[in-house]
């Protein structure tokens, strides 16, 4: 399916490295958001699937899940650093 979104160019597949990762919350309503826009900037793909005011639950298929990234780099350690920089940019309150 083709969103309309720009396909970005990361190179020849097995000269890069990349990670697929889902945002996991704790459960409960939904206070506060803080949000780090410029770290959330360097992913390929960012998604976040909840707001203030919502309830996170249990996972339970992929409609459940809070949201995801996708980072890519040229080394193994850039990529895990970056994983590490989105994980905690996004912080949830409840």
């Amino acid at each position: 399916m083709n969103t309309g979104a720009p396909i970005p160019h990361i190179g020849r597949y097995p000269d890069r490295f990349a990670i697929l990762r889902f945002f996991e919350f704790d459960q409960g309503p939904v206070t506060r958001m803080l949000v780090n826009q410029s770290a959330l900037s360097k992913a390929l793909e960012v998604q976040i699937n909840v707001a203030v005011g919502d309830e996170i639950r249990a996972v339970r298929d992929s409609r459940d899940r809070a949201g995801y990234f996708v980072v890519a780099g040229e080394t193994r350690e850039q990529v895990l650093a970056m994983e590490e920089e989105l994980l905690s940019s996004v912080q949830i309150e409840h």
